[in-house]
């Protein structure tokens, strides 16, 4: 009965030896999630109050995609001096990631003329997209970045959105994800 109670007392004792580590890396970002600490109330807007500014504007506000299941209908505004974030990512993946951006998009309500407007996408201090709103394109929302494996090489997918003109808060996100995946389709809610 003793050596069972040993026995039993070993196996307890060398589990963590022999059991496997899994690591949990953040794969998206719901911006409603988001410590607010000293952030200011325009920092961050509800799907009502934006489709109220937009329709002033002569704009449709396209709504927060499900993409991913993040859907709250909550955004971060993208301040003019620009927004930084990061996600962390597998630095010994093997496969190529693809970054999502769902940002907030509109399309032209009346043909109206409305000035054009980009918002600049860095990744690790490299530009790797400029988004342009115009009253002839709509955004593709979630916007699709293809990251290389020295993008991530770190680990950290360190985000920096930049708006291109300083005419107030046009651009917003919803949320932000990654996936190894190469189709838009494909990021479904895990």
């Amino acid at each position: 009965m003793q050596v069972l109670w040993l026995l039993i007392f070993c196996l307890l004792t060398l589990n963590p030896l022999f059991s496997v580590q899994i690591h949990q890396y953040k794969n998206y970002i719901n911006f409603n999630n988001l410590e607010k600490k000293g952030n200011l109330p325009e920092d961050f807007a509800g799907y009502t109050s934006l489709r109220r500014w937009a329709n002033y504007q002569g704009l449709i506000l396209q709504a927060d995609s499900p993409l991913f299941g993040l859907k709250d209908g909550i955004c971060r505004m993208v301040p003019s001096e620009g927004l930084d974030f990061q996600l962390d990512i597998d630095p010994l993946g093997k496969y190529r990631a693809n970054l999502f951006l769902d940002l907030t998009s509109y399309s032209n309500m009346n043909n109206k003329d409305y000035p054009v407007r980009f918002l600049k996408v860095y990744i690790n201090q490299t530009l790797k997209k400029t988004v342009y709103f115009h009253r002839d394109r709509e955004i593709t929302n979630p916007v699709k970045i293809p990251l290389e494996l020295v993008d991530y090489a770190d680990g950290k997918i360190r985000v920096h959105l930049e708006p291109g003109t300083n005419l107030g808060r046009f651009w917003g996100i919803w949320d932000a994800f990654y996936t190894y995946q190469n189709t838009n389709s494909s990021a479904k809610a895990k």
